[in-house]
């Protein structure tokens, strides 16, 4: 019986799950700069909604995430470009097919908040993102597969289909990656996302 009442006590007393609310703004990139970098692509975001989200986020945690202060989606990152792609083809040509897509234009799904936990020098690690679904940027990163194979890379080098789109909210410490051992699939979701006109 007092057995039963500690792990009635226990469960009684977790923090209650919570449905975050993200502005229909999201989805409102047309008008947000399409960036370019030395060696990685993205369609970057309109950040409003990002940071009242990331407030919300703060509220329930003890300690506030760390962030950059704006927000995208790596379509290509730093790893596949500088030991893979650039070998056959440049930044240059990886941006002219982005901007002939729409880059900024290209419609995607929210999923949920995502979450990555590690331990680097025994300090758990955490990072929170947005788990997003978008045919569209896999199209994208299928057409520089494409033009890839055609300068003469191997077909198994970039894999186009190795892709975990998300919006990386905020960290303990720093961002984590799949290098990290962390994948930003629906797998991690640990919150919903409620999304409306808020």
């Amino acid at each position: 019986m007092k057995y039963l009442i500690l792990c009635f006590l226990f469960l009684t007393t977790q923090v209650q799950a919570v449905t975050y609310k993200l502005s229909l703004d999201i989805y409102q990139n047309e008008n947000v700069s399409f960036l370019i970098y030395d060696n990685y692509l993205t369609m970057n975001i309109n950040y409003d909604p990002i940071k009242k989200l990331l407030v919300q986020l703060n509220d329930q945690r003890k300690t506030p995430l760390k962030n950059r202060g704006e927000s995208h989606i790596t379509v290509v990152t730093p790893v596949e470009y500088d030991n893979v792609l650039n070998k056959y083809i440049n930044i240059h040509e990886i941006n002219a097919i982005a901007a002939r897509a729409k880059i900024q234009k290209t419609p995607f799904e929210v999923v949920c908040i995502g979450k990555g936990s590690v331990k680097i020098r025994d300090k758990e690690e955490s990072t929170f993102y947005i788990v997003i679904k978008s045919p569209g940027l896999l199209n994208i990163r299928n057409e520089i597969h494409k033009l890839f194979v055609k300068k003469g890379g191997a077909n198994g080098a970039f894999n186009p289909d190795s892709y975990h789109p998300h919006i990386t909210l905020g960290f303990t410490n720093r961002d984590l990656h799949e290098s990290d051992g962390i994948i930003k699939d629906k797998k991690s979701c640990v919150a919903e996302i409620k999304i409306g006109s808020f």
